[in-house]
């Protein structure tokens, strides 16, 4: 029997597409009611239609500079709590 995993995602930060037209999505994600995580991670569809989540892939510049911009909303949701800090 496969084990059941269970996702939360608090907050998409971007997206973006590949060629083939899968996403590439920067967000705010619990796994498992775990601890919030930052992830940047490509997804892929299965034969059913499905979308599944693929791997985690690196940060470039341009999503360093957007996660500066977005750090409050990014932090809040990192931490389940309001954000107190000023841009």
């Amino acid at each position: 029997m496969p084990r059941e995993i269970k996702e939360n995602v608090i907050l998409e930060v971007s997206r973006e597409e590949t060629k083939k037209g899968d996403p590439i999505i920067i967000r705010v994600v619990s796994w498992n009611n775990g601890v919030p995580k930052l992830e940047k991670r490509s997804f892929w569809t299965n034969e059913q239609g499905e979308q599944r989540a693929g791997k985690i892939v690196g940060l470039t510049e341009q999503d360093f500079r957007l996660l500066v911009e977005k750090k409050d909303e990014v932090i809040e949701a990192l931490s389940g709590e309001p954000s107190n800090t000023e841009s």
